[in-house]
């Protein structure tokens, strides 16, 4: 059975594909041919009973060898649940985290949301009714994946703390979407360090942008931003403080 070594974890519209890709291409990595669809394997209940062997099978089998293995599902940093799953089969895989500034996030999946064809309504009544809908979900599926989790999903310190109460803060490596985005060469070499792979490879996609939004969307309301930005003010600090980085370009 083989089972992976590291997990990309979220979050979700925080540049995780553009990792993956360049992940992918490292000789001494291997990861599903295939980002999408994530496996989710810890988070959904229909996949997790099918067991250990089912998930190696699935996702592993074509491992040849290489140092480090792994996948990347960016439901897995939200729910509080998948923490102790992860912890329970795999206590000293590492954990790779990307956030964003979590109004631009929020921003952004709202739309990837709508193109896909999961919301019919304003981002302003999304987020107006987003408790409603996380408690009252139409279906199991939902209350799974729990698509309409625009805000709650920024939540980033609440999120962390999960994990290391299970795992240690050097099992996680928390990057930043910025710094992805400005110096994308930095970033993937901090990765492959951190995999204890050959950091000087430098992957073809480096700098290429993947899973860009099918459209471009209108800019968001100043008066609705203003209002995030004051929303996620008390968690961006205490986040601040977790991971040792200068937050106060999120309150912009």
């Amino acid at each position: 059975m083989i089972l992976p070594n590291f997990l990309i974890i979220g979050a979700a519209r925080s540049g995780t594909t553009t990792l993956y890709s360049c992940m992918q291409e490292h000789p001494d990595i291997f990861m599903p041919g295939n980002k999408r669809p994530e496996p989710h394997f810890f988070l959904k209940e229909e996949e997790y009973k099918k067991g250990l062997d089912y998930y190696s099978e699935k996702y592993f089998s074509l491992w040849n060898g290489e140092k480090a293995r792994g996948e990347a599902s960016t439901s897995y940093l939200y729910q509080s649940h998948v923490a102790r799953r992860i912890h329970k089969h795999l206590p000293g895989v590492r954990l790779i985290a990307i956030l964003r500034n979590p109004v631009d996030r929020a921003y952004s999946n709202y739309w990837i949301t709508v193109q896909n064809g999961l919301d019919d309504v304003s981002f302003e009544e999304a987020v107006g009714r987003e408790g409603e809908r996380i408690n009252a979900p139409k279906s199991e599926f939902w209350r799974t994946v729990q698509p309409h989790a625009y805000l709650d999903r920024g939540y980033y310190f609440k999120q962390l703390k999960y994990y290391l109460e299970y795992f240690k803060r050097e099992q996680l490596l928390i990057l930043l979407f910025d710094d992805l985005r400005q110096s994308p060469d930095r970033v993937v070499r901090e990765v492959f360090r951190f995999l204890e792979v050959d950091e000087g490879y430098v992957p073809r996609t480096l700098g290429i942008v993947n899973n860009k939004t099918a459209t471009p969307y209108p800019p968001m309301d100043p008066n609705t931003r203003n209002r995030l930005i004051a929303l996620f003010a008390n968690e961006n600090r205490r986040l601040s403080h977790m991971i040792g980085r200068d937050l106060s370009c999120w309150d912009e």
